[in-house]
């Protein structure tokens, strides 16, 4: 499944007109010339630009949250907008930065979009004085738009939506524009996610289109346009066959007749298992960006556009020098249509008749043409099953469907390949059973047969996608895409496989609908053991962590007390649990542990409880009070012992703090922090005051950043940032304060390289001294974070990470006072 499947799940039927004229509306960007010059010391945050081979962008700086997306600078630098997204796209938001008085200001959202559910990838105009970008209005159920604002003398305007045939009754994304004035954007309006570009007509109106073949492929999901502004590539994202993983990026170049070249796979170093899509390019066209997106994070990469223009096919009778595997082009067919698509494909008769067409010319070219490229030879053999299932030749259809699986490089292609319709046509071979009784048995049992691990998430985006799906819902994109791009009743040969996919979908995946919702639930049902240990988003482990062996005597588990150099904290004991331990706590008394496990790309982390009793550990379990949390962290005792704060997130919410009470009768029920403390967004490990001053990370201001709660003199709490000196504009937090206010501990990334642990003091005025680098013996090349003391404040402790495991280091806080 594409990561638009969440988007493309409904076409609705009322537009939202506006009253101008579509190329007057447009036009204007075109006529403006563009300004401005970068900044040296602004330029990209500072970033050195990249070279041919794709690398992170901005580490440690774009950080408002672990799913970014789409991005796009202002011509003259000083402004940048990003999306952040979801691990499963279900929501989005577009932040803005700016670069004013020498710095970046905090990341929040957009001004502009407060009035939108949703909003997402910008594109500027050349002068920077217009952007565009994708959003959903609140009355507009859940379609996408494309929309445009300006910039006025007040700041940015009023969001307009652009008029047809830019949006329509759909869902339109990623809007991209060259010098020429033709503007390229991706829609569903033909059923599935397609690129499409729209040209100012003589009348100065505007013609939308599908860009054709060879960059068209009906029936697979693609889209994201990049246009260079000179038109010399277009970069796009395509689910199609052959690729690395659910999307890939691919380039095509102009064939100088107006069209495109065949689509190149941009190879490894750009593409991965995981999906890459929303390229963008630098303001001055010498950087594209792209995302890397998995469940776990997604991330902005950049690359010279050089290492575009070097995989541009070879001129014909040229050696091709290229490292990246271009597409050979296929032989391409025409075929005439007696009526409009969305009605052809509702005559079975009809379309049958269309199809043997199709056959014959797939065929035919099979036995005439020595074809090697792979997938030319999936999207032939894709076609010819869907072909046989429409005709009821299952013998066939198996064939196909066998050769289609052969081809397939992706693990989770190749095992889900045929798992609704290899059910279906043994079903229908059993004349006189109960059809959808016997499918659904079938489809039981091979889903049976599939690993949780690999195959969950694809089966829960079909599920939904099932739900959602309707033939009025096929037929209304069919009517809004197809009908319109057929001209003088011709279908291309991509239209004709794109029709023949959406009959087989009418007449074999819609009626069984109902059936294969249920068969996924089961499965889920079935499999509900598996899923605390293997979900992608918290990765937790099982519910018994481990044991604490043997008996263990004294503080601390019986561990020596350290100097002034931080060494591993009981790493024997640590290690045998997890290598991942990212926290541990310690009550006052002694007599209550927790500990956390984390991952290695922090997704997910979970807590769990052992105390002593007669003289022995207990064994290391989850609690029972976090058992309906996906997440938790981040432990913290109160002085007393009979509270505990920690960061947490259940099912539905961000992640906040909690605290949870501890009696004689055992622990109570987690109740969250009050709003002032807890925003929309995240909040991470909390450090107290004896007077009850909390501090602890929010994410409120677009980065992570230090605040501290506390009772004014009307006892109303109040939420105030730890600003200057200590504040930055980068990622920081896990503030740790000392008891008596003398120092105060946090991580930040301000150095651009990792995160590492800083200090520092109180100035006896109420606020803080300039923060100070802990030295080679706190910090190292690896992330150090996660500071805490212990209850009597004579240790403190941290995380040391890197890819390869967790460390609890400690240190006497001695160490801490020398360097006042």
């Amino acid at each position: 499944m594409s990561r638009r499947s969440a988007w493309f799940r409904g076409f609705h039927l009322l537009a939202l007109l506006i009253p101008l004229c579509a190329a007057q509306l447009l036009a204007q960007d075109g006529k403006r010339e563009a300004a401005g010059i970068i900044p040296p010391d602004a330029a990209y945050f500072g970033q050195n630009p990249p070279g041919e081979r794709p690398e992170r962008f901005a580490p440690g700086i774009l950080s408002a949250a672990p799913f970014l997306e789409r991005l796009a600078f202002s011509p003259d630098g000083k402004e940048c907008f990003f999306t952040v997204g979801t691990a499963d796209y279900s929501a989005n938001s577009l932040f803005l930065t700016r670069y004013e008085n020498g710095a970046w200001t905090p990341q929040a959202p957009a001004p502009f979009t407060a009035g939108f559910e949703r909003s997402g990838e910008p594109f500027f105009s050349p002068d920077g004085k217009r952007l565009y970008f994708t959003a959903q209005a609140k009355d507009s159920g859940s379609r996408m738009d494309i929309w445009m604002v300006d910039r006025t003398a007040q700041g940015w305007g009023t969001p307009i939506r652009l008029p047809s045939p830019i949006n329509s009754n759909a869902n339109e994304f990623c809007f991209s524009r060259v010098q020429d004035g033709t503007m390229y954007f991706l829609s569903n309006r033909s059923g599935a996610p397609q690129v499409y570009r729209a040209r100012e007509q003589p009348d100065q109106s505007l013609q939308a289109e599908l860009v054709p073949a060879p960059v068209l492929s009906i029936g697979t999901f693609e889209g994201d346009p990049c246009v260079a502004p000179d038109g010399r590539f277009l970069v796009f994202y395509s689910g199609r066959a052959g690729g690395f993983g659910a999307v890939d990026l691919y380039a095509s170049f102009p064939d100088g007749r107006g069209g495109w070249t065949s689509p190149v796979n941009l190879g490894p170093g750009f593409n991965t298992e995981a999906e890459e899509f929303g390229a963008t390019l630098s303001p001055d066209g010498k950087c594209l960006f792209f995302v890397r997106h998995s469940m776990q994070k997604g991330e902005i990469y950049w690359v010279s556009t050089t290492a575009i223009d070097n995989v541009r096919p070879a001129p014909a009778g040229t050696a091709n020098t290229s490292t990246a595997a271009v597409t050979v082009d296929s032989p391409t067919h025409a075929y005439p249509i007696n009526g409009k698509p969305s009605a052809v494909v509702q005559d079975h008769e009809a379309m049958l008749a269309l199809a043997l067409q199709v056959e014959k010319d797939l065929k035919a070219d099979l036995s005439k043409y020595d074809i090697q490229d792979k997938s030319v030879l999936q999207r032939i053999y894709s076609g010819l099953y869907g072909i046989a299932m429409l005709k009821r030749d299952y013998a066939e259809a198996r064939r196909y469907l066998g050769l289609v699986q052969g081809l397939q490089e992706n693990p989770v292609a190749r095992l889900m390949t045929g798992v609704i319709t290899g059910p279906y046509m043994e079903a229908m071979e059993r004349p006189g059973a109960d059809f959808h009784a016997t499918f659904r048995a079938l489809l039981s049992k091979c889903l049976a047969a599939l690993p949780y691990q690999d195959v969950q998430g694809t089966l829960n985006a079909m599920k939904e996608g099932l739900e959602a799906a309707s033939k009025a819902q096929m037929i209304g994109g069919l009517e809004a895409g197809l009908d319109p791009a057929v001209k003088d009743g011709q279908l291309s040969q991509e239209m004709a496989g794109g029709l023949v996919s959406a009959a087989m979908n009418l007449e074999v995946i819609l009626p069984v609908k109902e059936d294969v919702v249920a068969s996924i639930k089961g499965w889920f049902e079935a499999n509900k053991s598996l899923q605390a240990t293997v979900n992608p988003a918290t990765n937790a482990p099982p519910t018994v962590l481990g044991t604490i062996k043997p008996k263990l005597k004294g503080a601390y588990f019986g561990q020596t007390l350290p100097g002034e150099t931080p060494v591993p904290f009981a790493p024997e004991i640590l290690n045998a649990l997890s290598p991942w331990v990212a926290a541990t706590a310690f009550s006052p008394d002694g007599t209550h542990f927790f500990v956390s496990v984390g991952t290695a790309d922090w997704s997910g982390a979970k807590l769990y409880y052992s105390k002593l009793v007669n003289g022995e550990w207990t064994p290391v379990v989850e609690p029972a009070f976090l058992s309906d949390f996906t997440y938790s962290n981040e432990p913290l005792f109160s002085p007393d012992g009979t509270t505990l704060t920690f960061t947490g997130k259940k099912a539905t919410g961000s992640l906040d703090l909690w605290t949870v009470s501890h009696r004689h009768e055992g622990w109570g029920t987690p109740v969250a922090l009050p709003s002032a403390i807890n925003s929309d967004l995240s909040e991470y490990r909390g450090s107290y005051l004896p007077d009850g001053t909390l501090y602890f990370t929010s994410g409120r201001s677009g980065v992570l950043q230090m605040y501290k709660g506390y009772k004014d003199a009307a006892q109303t709490l109040v939420v105030d940032p730890v600003g200057a000196p200590i504040s930055t504009y980068s990622n920081e937090g896990d503030p740790c304060i000392a008891s008596d206010g003398r120092f105060l501990i946090f991580c930040s990334a301000r150095d651009r390289k990792s995160s590492d642990l800083y200090v520092s003091f109180s100035d006896g005025k109420g606020g803080w001294a300039q923060a100070i680098k802990l030295g080679d013996g706190f910090n190292t090349p690896a992330e150090e974070y996660g500071a805490h003391l212990s209850s009597d404040g004579k240790c403190l402790f941290f995380t040391r990470h890197d890819s390869k495991g967790n460390g609890i280091y400690w240190v006497a806080t001695s160490a801490i006072d020398k360097l006042k």
